[in-house]
């Protein structure tokens, strides 16, 4: 089967869903019948397939096309792989871009709203200082009263 297996490893591709076990001279004949070779193009022999030259082209036009569309899939599979990969780095660079922005943005709305409790802290604290400060000084002047009233009543008794 030396012959053969050159035929068979040869021209087996331009099948759809060709067969690899089993006598390699009834898969030479399978494989031309599955193809729809005219019978009196080609012709099987003891160790050697004989295929005139319009049917050697055309066997050769056909493992070309699977040939391509086996380098067809495998450059889609690549594409797609290589596309995803460089699709989730830039997702991945693009989610940090904005995660910082968004820690950026944040920071500045908390730096504003600190700015402005400091502020109103600022305006707070003297206003409660200052009422502190007024009620003491009223409730000072009312002990004052009462004290001089009660000395006065005491130099009254006295006199």
């Amino acid at each position: 089967g030396g012959l053969f297996d050159v035929f068979w490893k040869r021209d087996h591709r331009g099948a759809q869903n060709g067969k690899t076990a089993g006598d390699r001279k009834k898969n030479g004949t399978w494989l031309l019948t599955t193809l729809n070779r005219p019978k009196d193009q080609w012709q099987v022999g003891k160790t050697k397939v004989f295929l005139k030259d319009s049917q050697r082209l055309v066997l050769d036009e056909l493992r070309t096309e699977a040939l391509n569309d086996r380098a067809r899939t495998i450059q889609r599979v690549w594409h797609g792989q290589h596309y995803r990969k460089a699709f989730l780095a830039k997702r991945r660079a693009t989610i940090l871009f904005q995660s910082c922005f968004r820690r950026y943005a944040q920071r500045q709305r908390y730096e504003r709203i600190v700015a402005c409790m400091v502020s109103l802290q600022a305006e707070y604290r003297p206003f409660v200082q200052r009422r502190r400060f007024l009620m003491l000084r009223w409730a000072s002047g009312r002990i004052q009263y009462a004290w001089r009233a009660s000395r006065q009543r005491a130099q009254l008794k006295q006199e």
